[in-house]
């Protein structure tokens, strides 16, 4: 079993027990999970991310109950934390979840909304201004063009100045997705 999968059973065994696993229960079990397996703490990211969400938990409706996992990540990394979180978002979606690949844009509007990333780390990105993290083991060209096609919308949007109404983008998204697998 991989490091995913085993979190994704923490997860649902301690929603099951008590009805909910806290941030910190998945942290815990995270960082167990970097020393067992000996990875890299960017790594780390990808594995909450991997194991929280998929199929199983769509990442858009259930984001905000497990984004302190990835806020403190964040936190204990260097100034590529941001980076780190938006290249296992990359690979989440252009790799490991292409069937999931609509929620990309909704995601990053809630990332963007709950101020987890800035409109100027979305823009610059994408204008390839910045540049993520060549020295991390998440690096992926190809799954950063594939998330750049999808949030060319998004990235309209914040560029452009009609973003002054904050509920325009995303919202029809949501609801028009309404119907997937939770």
């Amino acid at each position: 079993m991989n490091a995913c999968e085993e979190l994704k059973n923490f997860v649902a065994e301690k929603e099951a027990d008590s009805g909910s696993c806290s941030s910190d229960d998945v942290l815990r079990e995270v960082r167990q999970l970097q020393f067992q397996l000996n990875v890299t703490r960017e790594y780390k990211m990808y594995i909450a991310l991997c194991g929280i969400f998929g199929p199983h938990r769509n990442i858009a409706k259930h984001w905000d109950a497990f984004e302190a996992v990835f806020t403190s990540l964040i936190a204990q990394e260097d100034e590529n934390g941001n980076k780190h979180l938006f290249q296992s978002i990359c690979q989440f979606f252009g790799n490991l979840h292409p069937d999931m690949q609509k929620f990309a844009a909704v995601l990053c509007k809630k990332l963007y909304d709950n101020s987890v990333l800035e409109d100027s780390f979305f823009t610059s990105w994408h204008a390839k201004q910045m540049k993520m993290d060549r020295d991390c083991i998440l690096f992926d060209r190809k799954a950063e063009t594939t998330m750049r096609k999808l949030l060319a919308e998004f990235i309209g949007w914040l560029t452009s100045a009609e973003y002054d109404d904050e509920e325009a983008y995303g919202e029809e998204e949501e609801t028009k997705d309404s119907g997937a697998v939770a």
